[in-house]
């Protein structure tokens, strides 16, 4: 049979003061401090979500912005090509203005050369006219 003796109690004393020691002195500091790991780990992973949150949302409005630039620089190119045309236009307009005033001026001037043309060559005619008739009739004529 079994018998039990006094060493036992000690030992079993010893082993219930051992655990209540490492569970004062030991376990609670260690469950406190993983607690205290855990919370932190949880504040760091709810603050990564807010600054992911942020993040994103920060992303979205600079994408938003660089979309409503580049419709600004196409907006602008359209317009800046519209004006082009328009000047070009309005430049050939011009030209061809310019070039019209030019000929109606030389047709202008080229008829003016040709009436002087034909009024010198009408006193030149009656001057040759009236030398051959005075020739052939071998004295001048009374004007």
């Amino acid at each position: 049979m079994l018998s039990i003796n006094w060493t036992i109690l000690v030992q079993f004393a010893g082993f219930i003061f051992l655990i209540l020691f490492l569970k004062k002195h030991f376990w609670s500091p260690m469950l406190a401090l993983i607690e205290k790991r855990q919370g932190e780990i949880e504040g760091r992973l709810e603050q990564a979500k807010h600054i992911r949150t942020e993040g994103e949302k920060k992303l979205q409005s600079y994408e938003a912005a660089i979309n409503a630039a580049k419709r600004e620089v196409v907006e602008l190119l359209a317009n800046a090509q519209r004006e082009g045309a328009r000047r070009q236009q309005e430049i050939l307009d011009e030209a061809r203005a310019e070039a019209s005033r030019m000929i109606a001026e030389a047709h202008q001037q080229v008829e003016e050369a040709v009436q002087a043309a034909r009024q010198k060559l009408l006193v030149d005619a009656n001057r040759l006219a009236r030398e051959v008739v005075e020739k052939i009739l071998g004295r001048p004529l009374a004007a």
